[in-house]
């Protein structure tokens, strides 16, 4: 599965970090848990907007109010074509603004924590979108401000997430190949703006399996079978020496670091396994290796900080969402082969 071009890609809110360690601010610890008949207090005391556009489409607007007046503007995925006639308003309340673009596309909004969703009728299960008690505390604890434009393959936003933030976020192939729609959101927890990613690419929360834990955070499809852990040699055949080695923290970007990891991680498209072998190797400093049977199968774009090898070769293999595959240690070398 290779990725479309990639369009509309907006770098210049691309993503800073709030504290991607440390507690959330003090003023959203209190906020109340979403429901779609309740309005969390940050959505709706954003500041007054004044903004001046000529018709366009609705992507081109939702992009330029983040770029103007900040806030937080989530587009559902599919709508960013649809025309928006010119608009001038001052002094506008934030929420009268998102309620005009969303009438002007025929569409609903609802308030999020830290933005405000714009979908069509009939998408309402969008909104029970949760992943609270679902992440791990470190992730639960990070903050970003992030603008992603409508289109953007979900490997491509989780991987500038992880750059961004010094960790993993990686998902499936179900996952990964989705788009989200355009989106910005000003200083929010993590948990919020993958939620909007969530909501914005159309997956229901109940679609999808979280598993996070301090060291990385994989999003899976409820079809993936592929286990959590698929190492195919058995652990207690290995010597210390192999077992160190496996859990050796290492860097990784794929399909390669290039130049710039971050601006690799925004626009970087699917790579053959053997492709990334080299590059893969390079960065473990430990050989890579696969069966020729496997040298076709695609590798999304996908980003891995502060990171065991052998939980790089799990979220790698896991990626494919078959139980077939793994990995096993031979003498020094990693080999990707057919279970």
């Amino acid at each position: 599965m290779f990725f479309s071009r990639l369009t509309h890609m907006t770098l210049v809110l691309a993503l800073a970090v709030l504290g991607a360690c440390t507690p959330a601010r003090q003023r959203n610890e209190n906020t109340p848990a979403k429901t779609p008949n309740s309005a969390p207090a940050m959505a709706a005391n954003f500041p007054k907007v004044s903004f001046t556009h000529e018709a366009a489409s609705l992507g081109d607007v939702v992009r330029k109010v983040g770029q103007e007046a900040g806030g937080g503007i989530v587009a559902m995925s599919g709508l960013e074509e649809r025309s928006v006639p010119a608009l001038s308003v001052e002094h506008m309340p934030y929420e009268s603004l998102a309620k005009q673009l969303a009438d002007a596309v025929e569409c609903k909004i609802a308030p999020l924590s830290h933005a405000y969703f714009i979908y069509p009728e009939r998408y309402e299960a969008l909104l029970q979108v949760s992943l609270e008690g679902r992440l791990h505390e470190r992730f639960a604890a990070m903050n970003a401000s992030v603008a992603f434009g409508a289109k953007t393959p979900l490997s491509n936003v989780f991987a500038v997430l992880s750059e961004s933030l010094g960790t993993a976020i990686i998902a499936d192939n179900y996952i990964a190949n989705s788009t989200c729609g355009e989106i910005f959101m000003d200083k929010a927890p993590l948990q919020a703006v993958l939620e909007a990613v969530l909501m914005s690419a159309r997956i229901p929360s109940e679609e999808i399996a979280i598993d996070c834990t301090g060291e990385y955070l994989f999003v899976a499809s409820l079809r993936n079978t592929s286990p959590k852990t698929v190492l195919l040699t058995d652990e207690n055949s290995l010597s210390a020496e192999q077992r160190a080695e496996l859990d050796r923290v290492v860097d990784v970007v794929l399909p390669d670091t290039g130049e710039n990891p971050l601006q690799t991680a925004f626009g970087a498209k699917a790579a053959r396994l053997r492709d990334v072998l080299t590059p893969l190797t390079r960065q473990l400093n430990a050989e890579v290796a696969a069966k020729r049977t496997l040298a076709e199968v695609p590798i999304n774009p996908c980003t891995m900080h502060k990171v065991r090898i052998r939980t790089v070769m799990d979220l790698i293999i896991r990626q494919w969402p078959l139980a077939n595959f793994g990995y096993e240690v031979n003498g020094s070398q990693l080999l990707i082969r057919p279970r």
